[in-house]
This record gives C-alpha cells, sequence and structure tokens, in this order.
C-alpha cells in the first residue's frame, strides 16, 4: 500500500458516507494506484474507459497517453490532474482546487524530490506549497528518489546524510524561491548553505511571486 493512499485511509468512511465525489466522472490516463481509484468509486465518483462531453475530470498517472493529454486539454477543455488531487482533497475533506494539481504535464519542479531540514513551521509550509504548485514533491524523510534537501545552514543529522549521496543537492531554501522568480533551475551548486549570507531569504507566497513586480 502506498504511503500517500495510507495516509488518508482514514478518510475513506468519509467519503464514502458524504460521498465527496459525486458528480465526478473521470477518465484515467497511464498508470494509477487502484486503491486511489477505488477511494474515488467509494466517493461517488464514475469512471469512464473514454474521453467525451460526459466527463468531468481526466486523471493522469505515470506514463500518461499523450493523445488523452491533448484531448482533454484542447478538444473537451476537462481539467487534467494529478492522483493527488484525489488523495489531498480525501485528506481536507473537500474538492480542491484542480490548478494546484496538475498532472500529466513538466513543470518546473517535475522530477524534484525534496526533504526539509532546519526551517521553522511556517517557511516549510510556504516552501511546500511552492513545490507543490510547480510539480515537486515532498518528503519528510530520504528516500531512494530523493533529489535535494533544502536546509537553512549547514548542520544536523540530515545535512550529514545527504553528504554521503551523491545523487542529493544540499540547497538553501533560496535556491527554491529563486528557481521560481526566474521560470528556471538555478545551479543549485550556488545554493550550498555554505555559501549562503547571514541574511535570511524572504519567503513569500506562490501567489506574490506570479503577480510579479509592479502588479496591482
Amino acid at each position: 500500500r502506498s504511503s500517500n493512499v495510507n495516509m488518508i485511509v482514514i478518510k475513506e468512511n468519509n467519503a464514502y458516507e458524504h460521498k465527496l465525489f459525486t458528480n465526478i466522472k473521470y477518465k484515467i490516463t497511464g498508470s494509477v494506484d487502484k486503491e486511489m481509484e477505488g477511494l474515488l468509486k467509494k466517493g461517488g465518483a464514475e469512471g469512464l474507459s473514454y474521453l467525451s462531453d460526459y466527463v468531468t475530470h481526466c486523471i493522469a498517472g505515470s506514463d500518461p497517453v499523450d493523445t488523452d493529454i491533448s484531448d482533454a486539454l484542447e478538444l473537451y477543455q476537462v481539467p487534467l490532474v494529478s492522483q493527488e488531487w484525489v488523495i489531498y482533497s480525501l485528506k481536507c475533506n473537500k474538492l480542491l482546487p484542480t490548478s494546484a494539481f496538475k498532472g500529466g504535464e513538466r513543470l518546473l519542479f517535475t522530477g524534484v524530490v525534496a526533504s526539509f531540514s532546519k526551517l521553522s513551521q511556517d517557511d516549510s509550509k510556504k516552501l511546500w506549497a511552492m513545490l507543490k504548485y510547480y510539480g515537486g514533491t515532498y518528503n519528510s524523510t530520504f528516500t531512494p528518489a530523493t533529489t535535494h534537501l533544502i536546509i537553512s545552514k549547514p548542520e544536523g543529522q540530515k545535512y550529514e546524510q545527504a553528504l554521503k549521496c551523491t545523487n542529493i543537492h544540499v540547497v538553501t531554501p533560496a535556491w527554491l524561491i529563486d528557481s521560481v522568480r526566474t521560470n528556471s533551475h538555478c545551479a543549485e551548486i550556488l545554493y550550498h548553505p555554505w555559501l549562503s549570507v547571514t541574511e535570511k531569504p524572504q519567503l513569500i507566497s506562490v501567489c506574490e511571486i506570479q503577480s510579479g513586480p509592479g502588479s496591482a
């Protein structure tokens, strides 16, 4: 059983009772977690085998079909979401905005699997939202898939562990912020905590970044 499904399994009965996904007609493209689809159906959703005007959501798993993606977005103009939209909607017990769970396309942080250390709770929440909105994944612990450790200062158990892993980039929060501001992956080597200045970068919301300078 996947960790994501484990995280929201306590919501299963609630979803069943309140039919959270009533009126959702979905088409799946690619491979998705079978338990996730089971939770969808228990919540009142109806699965369809092909796209049509009847479909309200297209859920993209791994290796989605290109024609499904283009048809969903261009022909039928239905939201294309990742399966995490289902999981976090269950966790919050409400249908979340689909814009934060885009599926089937490469976003700025697609492929980035990050863990945090030495950050305040408030900063962690802001960085998590930024990472998630742009397609990244967060894990509280290191896994073989972890690509980045985002840390405020070069110390601690996670930091020492990351130094032993050649596949993990150790960066400050400024790497995430500057990458979003420039809409490109900044060079991680320039954001190692040993090189960081003493000033703490100001963490702002995704909405503030998107509004850009000079916006009303």
